[in-house]
């Protein structure tokens, strides 16, 4: 039986073959779609990797060093928190055997004692070092007085307490500020010996690569934005941590502390030890500086002094530790390659100027 054929009405060859050409078409969009989403994913992902882990390889680009030892594989022996009454808390840590003789160890502002790592290798083996975080610093509770002469008070305190004997304070920038403080304040016993190294007699913002700059603006904008910092703190810690993450705060400490030299893993440890101060500490802290003057008191000083600077120090000038050295009687002036962070940067240069002095005084 033969089957009748029925041939396509004139417009269904037309209508099919649009139809194919809409589905080819869909598809293609299809396609296109998934493809710009995949590349908005991979954008979203390379954004959020420079974010979290760009410390890496920018730390690792703008070092030049090789590894070093890090700070926290000292297992530590002995900690204590200490209050002076009416004062700040402030918790302090011990290394080397109790019996040498004592070297108290005072770090600068945005760090904590763990920036002494190099220096601690190497004291340890010939002292009693007492290393201090300052107030709101490090592992010490917030501070209720951050003037320089209430950090001197509550150095004071410390050698009290402990009962060191004729120890040696070694400061670095804040920590011999208030080193400084002390001898003006007349707080009794001296010390043995001091180290102040990268300091500042007065107001430091006058001393650094851009003092002129900064003393024009310093009244009229910085402190009403250090004001404000105080104010929004939770902002500023957030930024704090985005710009440490992201390997930002790293970039802004290799070209303001460091010249080059320092091993990538130092940089990332002085940006961390940075971003876990308070913010509105810092600003305090920087506001309280701004009023600081021990410029009269240097000619009074009547223990040994070694004053430290870094050639290429942008944050302290090396003039000012040669004019600290000049003004303290019999204090002797050592300059150091490096910047501010020389300690860190060349340690070698730093121990060895160290070592010469401690054992000749």
């Amino acid at each position: 039986m033969l089957h009748e054929y029925t041939a396509a009405p004139p417009g269904a060859t037309v209508s099919c073959t649009f139809g194919l050409a809409q589905l080819s078409a869909n598809i293609t969009d299809m396609i296109q779609l998934k493809r710009s989403l995949c590349s908005a994913n991979t954008k979203l992902l390379l954004i959020t990797a420079a974010l979290l882990f760009g410390r890496y390889p920018l730390s690792w680009l703008l070092s030049g060093g090789g590894r070093r030892m890090r700070p926290d594989r000292f297992k530590n022996q002995q900690t204590q928190l200490l209050s002076r009454p009416g004062g700040n808390t402030f918790f302090v840590e011990f290394d080397g055997a109790a019996d040498s003789p004592p070297v108290v160890l005072i770090h600068g502002l945005n760090s904590d004692s763990r920036q002494w790592y190099h220096q601690r290798r190497w004291l340890r083996r010939h002292f009693r070092l007492v290393l201090v975080d300052l107030p709101g610093h490090g592992r010490s509770p917030r501070p209720s007085d951050l003037s320089v002469a209430a950090l001197a008070a509550d150095l004071h305190h410390l050698v009290k307490t402990l009962r060191l004997e004729s120890p040696v304070f070694y400061g670095h920038s804040l920590g011999s500020m208030l080193i400084l403080q002390y001898f003006k304040d007349g707080h009794r016993p001296l010390p043995g010996a001091a180290i102040l190294q990268q300091s500042a007699y007065e107001n430091p913002l006058r001393h650094t690569a851009l003092g002129p700059v900064l003393a024009m603006i310093q009244k009229p904008v910085l402190r009403p934005f250090l004001d404000f910092v105080k104010k929004h703190p939770a902002l500023f810690q957030v930024l704090g941590w985005v710009s440490y993450l992201s390997g930002l705060s790293a970039a802004f400490y290799r070209f303001i502390f460091f010249t080059g030299r320092q091993p990538a893993a130092d940089l990332r440890l002085m940006a961390r030890l940075a971003v876990n101060c308070p913010p509105d500490v810092v600003a305090e802290a920087i506001l309280q500086m701004m009023s600081f003057d021990a410029s009269a008191a240097m000619a009074e000083i009547e223990a040994p002094c070694l004053v430290l600077s870094g050639n290429q120090d942008r944050i302290s000038r090396p003039y000012t530790a040669a004019y600290e050295a000049a003004k303290i009687p019999g204090a002797r002036h050592e300059q150091l390659p490096g910047g501010h962070l020389a300690l860190v940067e060349w340690p070698e240069a730093t121990n060895h100027a160290i070592a010469a002095f401690l054992h000749t005084r």
